[in-house]
């Protein structure tokens, strides 16, 4: 993340930070997924592989903050589970 931020910075000539870049992450990919058949403003900041780096690092704090280390999704993944497992029994 680090070097994406440096290397956003320096193409831009702007000190950027994580949550500058996230929300120029956030602004590029929402735009993407409206009109996939325009170049977006926002996108032309990133390379490739910024985005691809961007994209994982997405999901790692997605999983973090929603995963099932919290107790709210633990319980209802094991009643879901435990529904399914007793329907093939």
């Amino acid at each position: 993340m680090e070097e994406v931020i440096s290397r956003v910075s320096r193409r831009l000539g702007i000190a950027m930070n994580v949550s500058k870049l996230r929300a120029m992450y956030n602004a590029c990919r929402y735009e993407k997924a409206w009109y996939p058949n325009k170049l977006s403003a926002w996108c032309v900041a990133f390379t490739p592989r910024d985005l691809e780096v961007l994209e994982y690092w997405e999901d790692l704090r997605m999983y973090h903050d929603q995963g099932h280390a919290h107790t709210i999704t633990y319980k209802q993944a094991c009643v879901l589970g435990n529904d399914l497992l007793l329907l093939f029994r």
